[in-house]
């Protein structure tokens, strides 16, 4: 497995050329979840005192065509990869970002 997967990580490259495939923080995660985290909390920053407007509320619904509800209890999730609110009154995701994969 390990050959198949250097055979694809450096497709291209120069025989003895040197590469790096994932960056590691100093906390031990690859860079990109670093970087995803810090993108995912930023989409939560900017968003989480809205969940409080019923006009924002209402546009969320609006734009999955559902029906207003009376009542919401939103709470930040993940799904896979996605970024989301999941009202626990209406049993209803929304997706904030999709993941990669």
């Amino acid at each position: 497995m390990w050959e198949l997967h250097e055979k694809y990580a450096t497709f291209g490259m120069e025989p003895g050329s040197v590469y790096i495939t994932s960056p590691i923080a100093t906390s031990g995660h690859p860079i990109y979840i670093v970087r995803m985290c810090d993108f995912y909390a930023q989409i939560i920053r900017e968003n989480d005192h809205k969940l409080d407007d019923r006009t924002f509320i209402n546009s969320l619904y609006d734009q999955g065509r559902l029906a207003h509800p009376n009542k919401f209890n939103f709470e930040w999730r993940m799904d896979g990869l996605d970024l989301g609110v999941f009202d626990k009154k209406t049993d209803v995701y929304f997706s904030f970002h999709q993941g990669h994969m």
